[in-house]
Formats: C-alpha cells, sequence, structure tokens
C-alpha cells in the first residue's frame, strides 16, 4: 500500500482508481477518484487539458494511477501535484461489452462509498478489474462477482444456503423486494415479486464466494441464467441502496444487449 505523509507541505501519496472526471475552467479537470486509503476523492488536476500537460491522457475512467495530492483534511477538494499509471487497462477499455459491466461497477462505487478508506473494496474492485483485462473471462461473470463479495463486505450478502423465513434449505425461490432476503418456493408464494432463483444460480454465487475471479472461467450458464442473475444482482442494488434506483450504466447495457 502507497502511504507517506509530510507534515509540512502534506503531501499525499497513494493509489486511486479514476471514477469521472469533469472540465474546470478553460484548461483544467476536477477528477473523482476512488482511493485505497482514503476512499473516494475529489481532486484538481491544473492544466490537465492542455496537450503538453504533464496530466494529459491519464484520467480516462478506470485507469488505476498511483497520485501525489496536497490534501487537506475536511476540504471538498485537492490539488494534484503529480500521477503515474499503474494500470491503464487498455485492453478492456477497447471491449464496448467489458466497459459497460465495468461502468456499473464503478458508478455504484461514485454513489455509495464515502470519504473514508475502505480497502476491502479497493482490492475487489483491483482483483476484478486486473481479470477483466486479461479478457479470458465474461466482463458478465466478473460484474457477478464484484457485487456477490460487495454486498457481503457491506453486510448484506445472500443466506445461500437456508431459507430467510422457515430456515429450510435453499433450491429455488423468489428475493424479497423489502429486504433482499432469500425465500424457498413455499415461503415466497404470497410475496409480490419477480426476483426468481434457482438451485443453478444458487450454486454460482456459493462458487464465486469461495474462489478467486480466475475459478470463473469454469462457469458455464446459459442466456435464461445469465439475464436472471442479471435481474436479481441490479435489484439487490435498489432494495439496500436509494441512489441506485436509476443507474445509468445498466440503462445503456439494457440498450445495447
Amino acid at each position: 500500500m502507497y502511504f507517506q505523509v509530510s507534515s509540512i507541505m502534506n503531501i499525499i501519496n497513494t493509489q486511486a482508481f479514476v471514477l469521472k472526471k469533469k472540465n474546470s475552467g478553460e484548461t483544467s479537470f476536477i477528477v473523482h477518484l476512488f482511493s485505497i486509503d482514503h476512499g473516494k476523492i475529489i481532486v484538481i488536476a491544473k492544466g490537465a487539458r492542455k496537450n503538453k500537460s504533464k496530466f494529459h491522457g491519464f484520467f480516462e475512467q478506470f485507469s488505476m494511477l498511483n497520485i501525489h495530492i496536497n490534501y487537506k483534511e475536511g476540504r471538498p477538494y485537492h490539488f494534484l501535484n503529480s500521477a503515474e499509471f499503474i494500470e491503464p487497462f487498455w485492453q478492456f477499455k477497447n471491449n464496448p461489452i467489458a466497459v459497460l459491466y465495468a461502468s456499473i461497477i464503478t458508478e455504484v462505487i461514485y454513489k455509495t462509498q464515502k470519504y473514508y478508506s475502505d480497502s476491502s473494496i479497493y482490492k475487489l474492485l483491483k482483483a476484478v478489474f486486473y481479470e477483466m483485462n486479461d479478457n479470458k473471462i465474461s466482463p458478465q461473470y466478473l460484474h457477478w462477482y464484484f457485487f456477490i463479495h460487495f454486498f457481503k463486505i457491506n453486510g448484506f450478502g445472500y443466506n445461500l444456503e437456508f431459507c430467510n423465513h422457515c430456515h429450510k434449505k435453499l433450491t429455488n425461490g423468489k428475493i424479497s423486494t423489502k429486504n433482499g432476503y432469500l425465500l424457498c418456493s413455499n415461503c415466497s408464494q404470497n410475496i409480490n415479486s419477480d426476483l426468481f432463483f434457482n438451485n443453478e444460480i444458487l450454486n454460482i454465487f456459493s462458487f464465486m464466494l469461495k474462489n478467486h475471479p480466475k475459478k470463473l472461467l469454469n462457469i458455464k450458464c446459459s442466456e435464461k441464467i445469465r439475464k436472471m442473475t442479471d435481474k436479481l444482482i441490479w435489484n439487490t442494488l435498489k432494495i439496500h441502496f436509494d441512489n441506485l434506483m436509476h443507474l445509468n450504466s445498466i440503462k445503456t447495457l439494457n440498450k445495447m444487449i
């Protein structure tokens, strides 16, 4: 982990992913980053839009950087001093489907992560993006993997073994739209939910929780199961985060696929 503090200049060195950027003034960028040490941070990259700027080309979405910033606790933004690539992820940036699934992940991080450190989510994101860049595993599977672990880290992971109402072993049923609980076919008969799951989906989720993302090469499933799983993942996000009811990245993906 990169972390150094100068008591005089208050210069902080950390790793960070680029979430989004926007223009500032005539030549600068305001860049939203997700860092390993400080969670979500906002930096101003002065003059970054100039062709000869030392920052030129660094702030494409998804890039992982090593940055030095002039950091001040409590300030809404900080000034960027220097940046260098750790990994630009050029390979998956050339894959439109990978970009769409990665966009869902970064949009969720942008809307849910606060201005404090959560290194477990950072490390999860790093592992998923490296596998996505390797281009051997379906980006759809990798985005499932991210969210299955994201739910667990945030304290609302699925109970994949037993019904949350009667506690009998699960094989199929529905997810409650009130709390995200998995209910067996008997207990879910009278609930208003179209979020169905079956034993195949339960096995996929269980496999993902127990294994490194490289192991996802072993997963094979039908288009029907893929669609069902996307629906379950995305609706679980809506259940637990009010601000994720309408994700632009999911709308774009649905239009393209």
